[in-house]
């Protein structure tokens, strides 16, 4: 092969490198965002949404569950399906135009369960801040008492293995669940946050309310953690953590 001839290869594997990266499609990542809306004496219930974001960019869907969660552990009890949408744009369009397609599910009638657990309601925001505030540490979750006259400083309430824990625990999501294939076993289990594997520091990687909700009836409140860069290519979730009311 002459000079000329492997300048017009080399130029020609160029061209088509560049092509291939920019059609790749993004990484798929998956975020929940849990919205508390009552509590039992063991446990707390959300609105739980789900986005799929897919390895497209013209697709992805989002899902709605009631979620019951363990206070003692952050487990997942029982999901209950409320909605599930779908959202679809034509490619390479200048202008994009989404399409909304609402899928079947089993009817789930949410103030039935509520009424049937029990449930209590949430407290409703005040300007009063609470008697606690909390920050997230690389020690873990410090509060520090508001009402104190001495003010002792900040106490460790939670280790931060242990938030790790809950954290795994409740942001869970089994394969099935998911609309790629991601393993060949579709009992698997992901979390969105918290695993051990986590290659960042759990505080740096988490955002903390530093205010906690309240429930009338229990002594729990509740504190919103933010895991998420805000970034669609990357997993996430906000979701709650229980803490007894004395803290």
């Amino acid at each position: 092969m002459n000079a000329v001839c492997k300048k017009i290869l080399i130029a020609f594997q160029f061209i088509l490198a560049s092509t291939l990266t920019a059609q790749a499609g993004p990484t798929p990542a998956i975020v929940i965002s849990d919205h508390i809306i009552g509590t039992t004496p063991g446990s707390f219930f959300v609105i739980r949404t789900t986005t799929f974001n897919g390895p497209t960019y013209y697709q992805y869907s989002k899902r709605m569950d009631l979620v019951e969660l363990s206070i003692r552990d952050g487990s997942i009890m029982q999901k209950c399906a409320l909605r599930e949408t779908d959202y679809v744009s034509d490619a390479g369009v200048e202008q994009e135009n989404w399409t909304q397609t609402e899928k079947r599910k089993p009817s789930c009638q949410v103030f039935d369960v509520l009424s049937n657990r029990g449930a209590g309601y949430m407290a409703p925001r005040s300007n009063d801040t609470g008697k606690a505030t909390f920050r997230l540490t690389a020690g873990g979750l410090e509060a520090i008492d508001d009402t104190s006259a001495d003010n002792p400083g900040w106490t460790n309430v939670m280790p931060v293995k242990l938030i790790k824990a809950r954290a795994a625990r409740t942001t869970s999501i089994t394969a099935s669940e998911i609309p790629w294939q991601t393993s060949p076993d579709p009992s698997e289990v992901f979390s969105l946050a918290g695993a051990p594997d986590d290659g960042e520091a759990f505080h740096e990687l988490c955002k903390l309310a530093p205010v906690a909700i309240t429930s009338r009836g229990h002594q729990w409140a509740f504190l919103q953690l933010s895991c998420w860069s805000g970034d669609t290519d990357a997993d996430g979730a906000n979701f709650y953590i229980a803490l007894n009311g004395s803290h």
